[in-house]
C-alpha cells in the first residue's frame, strides 16, 4: 500500500486505465487556467471537480482529453494491484506532473521531483486493440492474490531491491 503515481496530466489525450486486481485511490480533477498567484516565478492554479474515489479491481477509468485529465493512483490493497493504462492518440510532448501545496494549489514540477520512488518509462504498443470484455471476463473474482501469487512477489520483493522501496 502507498505506492503512488503522482498527480499527472495527459494533455489532449484519451486514457482507458484498467485496475485488474486489488484496490487504488483514484484522484482525478482539473487545473483551472487562471493564475491565482506566483510563487518563485512558478504559476500556480486552483484546482476544481475533484474526485477521489477508492476502487477494487477490475474496474475501469475513461479519463478524457479535457474533463478528469489530472489524477493519481495511490495502491491501497495488501496484497498489491494492477493496472494498464490505454492511452491515445501518442505522446507528442512531455507528461506533467504537478504538486499540491497546503492552500489546495498546484505547480507543475519535473518528474524528478519524485525522484524518491518513481520512476518512468515508456514504450509503444504495436499489438492489437485490446478487447476489455475479454480482459473484464478474465479478471472475475481475481480481486485478491492467491497464496502462490503472495509467494511470488515477496520471493521478488526479496531478490529486488527495487520492490522494496516500492511497497505493495
Amino acid at each position: 500500500p502507498g505506492s503512488q503515481i503522482p498527480l499527472h496530466s495527459h494533455p489532449d489525450m484519451e486514457v482507458l486505465c484498467r485496475v485488474l486486481f486489488g484496490s487504488a485511490r483514484y484522484t482525478s480533477c482539473d487545473i483551472e487556467p487562471a493564475v491565482v498567484k506566483t510563487v518563485g516565478g512558478k504559476p500556480l492554479r486552483r484546482l476544481t471537480n475533484l474526485v477521489d474515489t477508492e476502487v477494487t479491481g477490475p474496474f475501469t477509468e475513461e479519463v478524457g482529453p479535457h474533463d478528469g485529465n489530472v489524477h493519481e493512483i495511490t495502491a491501497t490493497s495488501q496484497n498489491g494491484m494492477a493496472f494498464f493504462d490505454v492511452i491515445t492518440p501518442p505522446y507528442r510532448s512531455k507528461v506533467p506532473f504537478y504538486r499540491c501545496n497546503v492552500e489546495g494549489l498546484v505547480e507543475e514540477v519535473s518528474v524528478d521531483f519524485y525522484s524518491g520512488g518513481f520512476e518512468k518509462r515508456m514504450c509503444d504498443y504495436h499489438g492489437a486493440r485490446p478487447d476489455l470484455a475479454a480482459v473484464d471476463a478474465a479478471c472475475l473474482d481475481k480481486h485478491e492474490l492467491t497464496e502462490e501469487e503472495q509467494q511470488l512477489v515477496y520471493a521478488a520483493k526479496a531478490r529486488n531491491k527495487r520492490w522494496r522501496r516500492y511497497q505493495l
